[in-house]
């Protein structure tokens, strides 16, 4: 079974795309990078559509 991915300093959860992605986005750029997974809950299960 594959390990499960955990919001850290690098990996941010968001749940749609809107304001909250842009500032995540800017912060990684801004310093050692990261990724940002939309379509996440922050406990890293998708979103129910």
């Amino acid at each position: 079974m594959a390990k499960p991915i955990k919001e850290d300093i690098h990996t941010e959860f968001k749940s749609s795309f809107n304001d909250t992605v842009i500032e995540s986005l800017s912060a990684f750029v801004n310093t050692k990078g990261g990724r940002v997974l939309v379509g996440l809950m922050d406990t890293g299960r998708p979103v129910k559509v």
